[in-house]
């Protein structure tokens, strides 16, 4: 058991690449997973909440169209001039090498710009069912945005030979820049396989840029893997200069072995604030625990000096050859940084976590591995639990979280108990909340690759957990149906919507593997393997009223006003009927549950714009609580009401008008409040 020290590592690492946006107005998405500790979190979500995304509110915008199937996440630039003003632009790779440059905000089926980088691979020259049709663009790009430049690595098939080559494109206009693209080629020294005269080679055909690309101090770093484990293969981390586009270092996984690729289900390399880069490798040579240079099944941490690219710490569990023997790649996930400590946290096929110092990684030990904890987080029903891709953080009301959707199992959330005085940092083994779906989604089904996650807050409020899952089947090897998900992250048993509960208007199509949903700015991009990426938001009606908290932690939801729309969140009363001067309303659907609420301040809404509310009080009132009176501008009003519970209806209606803006309600039973015995309803109508 190591000790925590409190070096600040991947604190710094989120506050770099958050202080790299002056003048960029709202939240870009630069990278995959968000940050360079892949956190996976956008902390600055105001628009998305747990009371708005409903089937009633929150839906599917529009798509827009891409030529292949796309296993790089989107990526979002806010404010970037182009197309002759400052617009919101999302970014999209595609397997048949295309790169669009799309309006965030408005449906168009014309991209600002887009590039095609050259013939892709057809996958029926490598035999690699894994990815079917081609091999383009796989790893998701990187943007820089003080340069305005979106790097990117495309595989192409040109006169019978197989090529990489690194593109910098020009964010306003994709053209190309820095004298790129440039031909990506690496060799090393050693004896392992395929070595000829003592020199390693990579291989384009034999090997796969899986991971996504991590500029970190004017370097790029990009790693490789192989297709389907066809040897022979290494894995492989390179380094460019992100300002010329020349390679500075090479570091071979298993330079006198084999195999040790580096894919994490897409998930990139992750930094500290430090300079130095972590990683997992897959099955492969592992001969570090005896003194040897090949890394298979391991934690590396990477250091780069000048043009030597080298590993200054590394982990590699007890098991080891066990995880070789029976395919369970440890780096079937990536790295998460935990902010605020210099402790890291990933697992692979064995569906194991490992929480680890990075201070003092342990290296190896035969007996009890030499981390801070190991402890099972996937508990599968079928007969594979992998964990692919990597957890994501947050640190909300209930404390910090992790949370992951291991293949064949549920949606977890683990909490995180920082260290405190003699006591190390560890996990919580039994997860706090767990999901109420499987992945894939029907129960009949068994199949990978579990579910990808994205998290959207407001810094620790309004938490949700973004998730896309296989449908009905399993897709490592095919291409199925996906369903898209929303859970509240305080408690991830409720669900707040899904892409099946309108499916004539939200459903996304096919499931895009190994690939987590982009937020930003009140919208959710989703890549599918549909020839398109969806654009999700809340619905037209729901713009004009937003709820933004209510005192009790109830959830609160938003719909357009209509006959047979649920009354409130937590019954099934539904809106029996209501008067003309309703009709293309907004209803605020407030829980039964709060009936009793006595104070003065309970729920807090955000109007979009100029609005008359309406206040729907139960019929047997006899006195009015306080912030409902007259006294405060409440006119009683001739308009009816009703729901289905007809011990409440007709119910009262009073009005009054407000600006843009936040307004704060109070309880149903405030002072001196008598006789109501079901809560409010609250209809907004812009004025």
């Amino acid at each position: 058991m190591q000790l925590q020290t409190t070096v600040r590592h991947f604190w710094l690492s989120t506050l770099l690449l958050l202080t790299a946006l002056p003048g960029w107005g709202q939240v870009s998405v630069l990278t995959q997973h968000n940050d360079v500790g892949r956190s996976g979190a956008n902390l600055s979500e105001t628009v998305l909440t747990p009371g708005n995304v409903n089937a009633n509110g929150f839906g599917k915008l529009f798509s827009v169209p891409a030529d292949g199937h796309i296993y790089a996440q989107i990526l979002y630039v806010s404010g970037l001039t182009i197309g002759g003003g400052k617009h919101n632009v999302f970014f999209v790779a595609t397997e048949h090498n295309t790169v669009y440059a799309y309006d965030a905000d408005t449906y168009t089926s014309s991209p600002y710009w887009q590039i095609n980088l050259g013939p892709s691979v057809p996958s029926s020259d490598i035999n690699t069912p894994n990815m079917p049709v081609e091999i383009g663009i796989t790893s998701t790009p990187v943007i820089d945005p003080a340069s305005q430049t979106l790097y990117c690595v495309a595989a192409t098939k040109e006169s019978g030979k197989y090529l990489y080559r690194l593109h910098a494109l020009d964010l306003a206009t994709g053209a190309e820049k820095l004298g790129g693209p440039t031909l990506i080629q690496a060799s090393v020294r050693g004896t392992g396989a395929a070595s000829v005269n003592g020199v390693i080679t990579l291989d384009p055909f034999k090997h796969n840029n899986r991971p996504a690309l991590l500029l970190l101090n004017g370097t790029l770093y990009m790693a490789f893997a192989s297709h389907e484990d066809y040897n022979p293969y290494h894995g492989w981390v390179l380094a460019y200069s992100a300002a010329t586009l020349q390679q500075t270092a090479v570091f071979n996984v298993t330079p006198n072995g084999s195999e040790g690729g580096i894919w994490q289900a897409g998930q990139g390399l992750t930094a500290d604030g430090s300079g130095s880069v972590y990683l997992i490798t897959g099955n492969g040579t592992t001969s570090a625990p005896s003194g040897g240079a090949d890394y298979g099944e391991a934690f590396l941490k990477m250091s780069l000096s000048g043009s030597t690219l080298s590993v200054s710490d590394w982990f590699i569990p007890n098991n080891y050859d066990a995880l070789n023997s029976a395919d369970n790649d440890l780096g079937a996930s990536g790295v998460l940084g935990i902010p605020g400590t210099n402790l890291i946290v990933g697992g692979g096929k064995e569906g194991k976590l490992y929480l680890i110092n990075t201070a003092g990684m342990g290296h190896y030990s035969a007996g009890t591995d030499p981390v801070l904890q190991e402890f099972q987080a996937v508990h599968s029903r079928g007969s594979s639990g992998h964990l692919h891709g990597g957890p994501v953080y947050w640190n909300g009301p209930n404390g910090p979280h992790i949370y992951l959707w291991g293949e064949n199992d549920f949606a977890r959330a683990y909490p995180f108990y920082p260290a405190s005085g003699s006591t190390a940092a560890y996990f919580g083994t039994t997860a706090s909340s767990v999901g109420p779906d499987y992945s894939p989604a029907l129960t009949s089904v068994y199949g990978m690759p579990g579910g990808f996650l994205s998290l959207s807050a407001n810094g620790a409020q309004n938490g949700i957990i973004w998730a896309t899952t296989p449908y009905d089947g399993d897709s490592i090897h095919a291409v199925v149906n996906g369903i898209f998900r929303a859970y509240d992250a305080t408690n991830l048993s409720k669900e707040l919507w899904n892409s099946k509960q309108v499916a004539s208007r939200d459903d996304l199509g096919l499931f895009a593997k190994y690939n987590p949903p982009t937020v930003a700015n009140g919208k959710v991009y989703l890549p599918t393997f549909s020839h398109q990426v969806c654009v999700y938001g809340l619905l037209p009606h729901s713009t004009l009223v937003t709820v933004k908290s209510v005192s009790t932690g109830q959830t609160y939801a938003t719909a357009p006003l209509a006959a047979g729309v649920s009354l409130y969140t937590d019954r099934t009363f539904t809106v029996s009927g209501f008067g003309t001067a309703l009709t293309g309303g907004t209803l605020v659907q407030t829980a039964n549950n709060d009936k009793a609420v006595t104070a003065g301040s309970h729920l807090t809404l955000t109007l979009g714009a100029a609005a008359t509310v309406y206040i729907a009080y139960d019929k047997r009132e006899t006195v009015l609580p306080a912030w409902l009176a007259a006294s405060n501008g409440w006119t009683p009003t001739s308009v009816t009401f009703s729901g289905s519970d007809a011990a409440s209806s007709p119910m009262k209606v009073y009005s009054k008008s407000f600006g843009a803006g936040d307004l704060t309600l109070g309880g149903n039973l405030q002072a001196p409040a008598a006789g109501a015995g079901s809560n409010y309803c609250v209809i907004v109508k812009a004025n």
